[in-house]
């Protein structure tokens, strides 16, 4: 991958996880001393585009055979899966104790099964919308998981393996997953332009430049105003978020956005794919760069850790929601501890590529042992 561009993906991915902190952090529940940052799900949408470009790009580079994808995948998720899940519920656990008003809105019945089913990334397939506990942004990693699945699986597989595999992936993800993916694969048109296009530095100034306005007006007033005229048009003024079909309703979650977050999607694809004829002989000092990479080693951590650390740490040190003082404390010790536990967790992420790829290549040969002893 060409280094402006995984520069500029790197830029976005930190971007990205830091307004989703702000999101949550900025929200009702710990303030009311600054403006709330309204941009959390614009934020997830820049990681769908972004996910659906890198997978892409691993697909056509170093990822070619199936064990290694999926050993590859499953190591970037999981490096922090485990930990988050590991650590929510004691964090939720003592968070509680101290301050058990804070955590009145946070379902926390059937611990276990709210923990295995995230395990699983089944938390958003069909009618469940499972969090474990506190830490809501859990709800991406299903779209994702099942997202890698299901593109893997047409990639690397051929015949009916490869038929099985995505019908049954995407019964298990369900509709509103599915649905969902034309997001995802922009990423994954974006790749293809990337490697396929040769866009002169003038036209792709232009192109970068409207991708960005664009992104700009789509988070004003003004553009969620037009995005909800064109929501209305296509959904008929209806904002149900279940739909009833043979008496059996179906959840919908945020599927009515879907037209403006194919919207979004659209212009930070159109960002990816010109960035780097854009800025063609332009070279950050290498310690920017260096520090943008460093910052973007923490981002899966910073996304998956944030949630349930705002809530503990607010309920242990007793946050003054009215307090910009106590707000701004609170979200920069949230930051460090999520900074800290990258360092175990997606910072050792080879380790956990090389556990899953052991695993695999066991259970590969004890099935290879078993056919052998059947024939």
């Amino acid at each position: 991958m060409h280094q402006t561009t995984s520069l500029f993906l790197d830029t976005l991915r930190f971007t990205a996880a830091m307004t989703v902190l702000l999101h949550h952090l900025t929200g009702q529940t710990f303030n009311s001393s600054f403006s709330p940052v309204p941009w959390g799900r614009e934020a997830v949408i820049a990681f769908f585009v972004i996910s659906g470009f890198v997978i892409a790009y691993v697909l056509d580079s170093r990822e070619r055979d199936l064990k290694i994808y999926v050993s590859a995948r499953l190591g970037r998720l999981y490096s922090v899966i485990l930990p988050a899940l590991f650590i929510t519920p004691l964090l939720d656990h003592f968070g509680r104790q101290a301050a058990p008003d804070l955590y009145r809105e946070i379902v926390a019945d059937h611990v276990v099964l709210r923990i295995l089913i995230n395990l699983a990334n089944l938390q958003e397939s069909w009618n469940l919308t499972t969090a474990p506990l506190s830490n809501g942004p859990f709800w991406s990693l299903a779209f994702e998981f099942w997202y890698y699945v299901v593109f893997g699986a047409y990639t690397l597989l051929s015949g009916y393996s490869r038929q099985i595999v995505i019908l049954l992936a995407c019964l298990a993800a369900g509709p509103r997953i599915i649905f969902t993916m034309p997001v995802w694969l922009l990423g994954v048109v974006a790749y293809r332009l990337d490697q396929k296009t040769h866009l002169h530095r003038s036209s792709a100034c232009v192109l970068f430049a409207i991708s960005g306005l664009g992104i700009a007006l789509y988070m004003t007033t003004f553009g969620h105003s037009v995005l909800q005229s064109l929501n209305d048009a296509i959904f008929g003024g209806s904002h149900s978020r279940y739909w009833t079909l043979g008496g059996h309703t179906l959840f919908l979650g945020d599927l009515p956005k879907l037209p403006a977050d194919i919207l979004l999607g659209i212009l930070f694809a159109t960002a990816i794919v010109t960035v780097k004829p854009a800025m063609e002989g332009l070279h950050p000092p290498v310690w920017i760069s260096s520090s943008i990479r460093y910052l973007a080693g923490s981002t899966f951590s910073l996304y998956l850790f944030h949630a349930p650390l705002l809530y503990f740490i607010a309920a242990n040190m007793h946050l003054q929601k009215h307090s910009a003082y106590s707000v701004t404390l609170l979200g920069v010790l949230v930051f460090l501890t999520c900074f800290a536990l990258s360092y175990p967790t997606e910072r050792q992420v080879g380790r956990y590529r090389a556990f899953f790829l052991d695993l695999i290549s066991t259970a590969s040969r004890a099935y290879q042992s078993f056919r052998t002893r059947m024939k």
